[in-house]
């Protein structure tokens, strides 16, 4: 059947070789070793002080792993962990052909965390409302292209509270600041991995002070991830993770202290105060 969907803008990185497995567990915060074949999850590569240079979702495919991750951060991504490699027998290889289409479909639900193959390809449940189709070889994926839906598609996950990292947000957050704990992006038995020590503090000793609210207003804003919003009295009150803007409104996900947020729900999208918006808590299914 052909379904009607839109190009997402993913790159697919396949990380192969005796080491594979080894190495990725040494610098993803997910347990890699815990994943059966076509199983996924979220994960995130940190920095040495916890801050997220990825956010991903991987899967073990039959010689290694697939990795689908924005494009805007793959190249940064992949010299970074290349510099880790050196001493582990494994590739990073781009797959250059690849693509990520994503289709509205609430018929044939699958399992969110488990691929499904294809003769173009795997599939991947986002959610009850969404498949990603990814594009390996040569047969072009089923669908009728519709440019209109990446906007929806957006939309659908600042809703679902679903993250996304951008070259303006490189290293500024940690993993528990994106409510990732919560969408299975961190184990906390696993072994040592790049940055866990900060990520384990936090889990173990610390309090977070920041967690991700999803924000909307009835006017549009121009905005950028990684710039600010603002609360009442034109103080900081976070960051912006991702935004979605149209004539109409505007629609994001943001980094904001939670007590503040416990004080009042609304905050402006610049600092003179001219372009209001609500703050949501983000509410998660479990994993």
């Amino acid at each position: 059947m052909i379904q009607t969907g839109v190009q997402l803008p993913y790159s697919l990185i396949k990380v192969s070789g005796p080491d594979a497995e080894k190495f990725l567990q040494g610098q993803f915060s997910c347990d890699v070793t815990e994943l059966a074949p076509l199983q996924c999850t979220y994960g995130t590569a940190n920095s040495a002080k916890g801050r997220m240079y990825w956010l991903f979702v991987i899967a073990r495919i039959e010689d290694g792993f697939l990795i689908k991750v924005h494009e805007s951060v793959r190249q940064q991504g992949v010299d970074t962990l290349s510099k880790y490699k050196v001493f582990f027998k494994c590739e990073i290889e781009t797959l250059e052909h690849a693509k990520v289409f994503g289709v509205f479909d609430e018929s044939n639900l699958k399992d969110e965390h488990v691929l499904q193959n294809t003769n173009f390809g795997l599939t991947r449940q986002v959610d009850a409302q969404r498949q990603e189709l990814w594009q390996l070889n040569e047969a072009d994926a089923p669908i009728t292209l519709d440019p209109n839906l990446l906007n929806e598609w957006y939309k659908q996950d600042c809703l679902s509270g679903i993250p996304e990292l951008y070259p303006e947000t490189i290293e500024t957050f940690i993993l528990q600041n994106l409510n990732l704990q919560d969408l299975g992006a961190v184990s906390f038995k696993k072994g040592c991995y790049t940055g866990q020590e900060i990520i384990a503090r936090m889990k173990f000793l610390g309090k977070a002070k920041k967690r991700m609210y999803r924000f909307q207003s009835g006017q549009s804003a121009s905005l950028l991830p990684g710039e600010n919003i603002f609360d009442e009295a034109g103080k900081k009150l976070g960051e912006i993770v991702r935004v979605h803007t149209n004539e109409n409104d505007t629609l994001g996900l943001a980094v904001c202290d939670i007590e503040r947020v416990k004080d009042s729900n609304v905050a402006y999208l610049n600092s003179n105060q001219s372009v209001k918006a609500e703050l949501f808590e983000l509410h998660y299914n479990p994993n």
